[in-house]
């Protein structure tokens, strides 16, 4: 079920607070620019007057605020300032990770780093790669000093040769989610997890890039009431673990 997917991906998480790294997540909330705006009133008045159907009104409204071109685009600024940091502060062999939702956001993002990042490349895994694809652009991010991002969408598809350590390889450090998506906490975790994971040496800083919109407040908000739910499930457990230790000290 949808709950046990978001408790399950919770205490995954949860186990990898003890990986001696950290997991850094930070939320950004932008503004809208006049383009935006726009469409996002068009997304109402069509849906309001039957006109538009095709997809839910999240999906669209997704679609307004991440598809618009970068250039018009308050969340890559934010993009770019997070970016401009991590080239900064962090070695050479660290690595950036881009999760998006649709291809148009795929596209977004490649034409907005090569735009602001040419001297570095991208690969991506978006899922219309080829196994042997995916095993390429995995090496490459791994060994080729020119590759500085990859740009995920479904990254619970990518399989786990997508994952590697930071140990020696630098790994990916900054991981930055253009929104929360449909799937939530899961795959959001499961993105962390590209750099978040068991093996790594680094802490890992992750950016979720949202408006402040009715949409995207929304969304934050059934992510926190999930995150208070794992939490209150994984007290459960352990109060219930603690009551049976308890009873075999009685039977003792």
């Amino acid at each position: 079920t949808i709950l046990n997917r978001e408790l399950s991906a919770h205490m995954m998480t949860v186990k990898k607070d003890n990986l001696g790294v950290k997991l850094n997540i930070h939320n950004h909330f932008t503004d809208l620019s006049e383009s935006q705006k726009a469409a996002y009133r068009k997304v109402k008045t069509d849906i309001q007057s039957g006109q538009s159907a095709e997809v839910t009104e999240f999906s669209q409204n997704a679609r307004v605020l991440n598809e618009i071109h970068h250039s018009a685009n308050p969340k890559f600024e934010r993009m770019k300032q997070i970016i401009d940091n991590h080239l900064a502060s962090k070695e050479a062999n660290e690595k950036i990770a881009i999760k998006a939702t649709t291809n148009k956001e795929v596209d977004n993002i490649k034409d907005f780093l090569s735009t602001h990042y040419g001297d570095h490349e991208a690969v991506t895994f978006t899922g219309k790669e080829s196994q042997a694809q995916i095993r390429k652009n995995m090496d490459r991010l791994k060994t080729d000093s020119k590759v500085k991002f990859s740009i995920h969408t479904n990254a619970g598809k990518e399989g786990l040769n997508i994952q590697y350590d930071n140990q020696n390889q630098g790994g990916i450090t900054t991981a930055i989610a253009l929104g929360s998506g449909e799937h939530g906490h899961a795959a959001l975790d499961q993105f962390y997890s590209r750099g978040y994971r068991r093996g790594a040496k680094k802490d890992v800083d992750a950016h979720i890039l949202l408006t402040n919109t009715p949409h995207d407040l929304q969304t934050m908000t059934r992510l926190e009431d999930k995150e208070r739910l794992g939490m209150q499930f994984q007290d459960s457990r352990k109060a219930a673990s603690s009551l049976v230790e308890a009873a075999k000290g009685d039977d003792e």
